[in-house]
């Protein structure tokens, strides 16, 4: 076999095969390598578009996370049903406990992002309250707020009871002395930057703070908008 194939003739004959079969491995080898390229350009196009997405949503994370207040704002689909399904045991009313925890999720975000300081706690735990007080349906319009911080929390329970139809009266206990008092703590820098070292910590409630009703006077007294920041507040959590 190996002497027919080195016979000149032979190899006459066999020389278009060859050929053709040649070209048929370079048609492939080509193919492959402009394979080969596009998805190289088509890997720099992802990489462009991942980096570019990227950049958006760094703008996008400080709307949310820790940055300035602690703790990150950005809670997870699987915490968020939770709460509606917890809001909708209590209340009876799925749709409602969903809308008033958006709503309290949206103001959280909102009192924080305009406001002086921040608000105290976890996001669940912050939603909850906010999303839960007017659901209960609650017997009188009267809020006590033990510690009330920069007085956000009070701004956006009020904001959120007047959501729901009511009329609250806001009453805060607080030491209003600009530091921590509980036994065993000690006063740091807050997170937000805001500094809380002596009173006042600039207030952002929209009502004036309101005078005790007199005894037997059978009403209270009513609220006035501000013109100046309400009492001071200090931190207290």
């Amino acid at each position: 076999m190996r002497s027919l194939l080195t016979r000149k003739a032979v190899r006459r004959a066999l020389r278009p095969v060859a050929e053709l079969i040649d070209q048929r491995i370079e048609r492939q080898v080509r193919r492959a390598v402009r394979a080969d390229v596009r998805a190289d350009a088509s890997l720099d196009a992802m990489r462009q578009e991942l980096q570019t997405l990227r950049d958006r949503q760094r703008t996008l994370e400080f709307f949310f996370d820790g940055t300035g207040r602690g703790m990150a704002r950005l809670p997870s689909a699987t915490h968020l049903s939770r709460l509606v399904d917890e809001l909708a045991a209590v209340t009876g009313d799925r749709d409602e406990a969903e809308r008033s925890a958006a709503q309290a999720f949206r103001l959280l975000l909102a009192l924080e992002a305009l406001g002086v300081g921040r608000i105290a706690g976890g996001t669940m735990n912050i939603v909850g309250k906010l999303s839960a007080v007017p659901l209960l349906d609650p017997p009188n319009d009267d809020v006590l707020e033990i510690g009330t911080l920069y007085g956000m929390f009070g701004a956006a329970l009020i904001r959120m009871m007047e959501r729901a139809g009511r009329d609250p009266r806001l009453t805060i206990v607080d030491p209003l002395a600009g530091t921590q008092l509980q036994p065993g703590t000690t006063m740091s820098d807050d997170a937000s930057g805001t500094p809380c070292g002596r009173p006042p910590c600039a207030p952002t409630s929209p009502w004036r703070a309101r005078p005790a009703p007199r005894p037997g006077s059978g009403r209270a007294s009513p609220r006035t908008p501000r013109s100046a920041p309400w009492s001071p507040t200090a931190p207290t959590a």
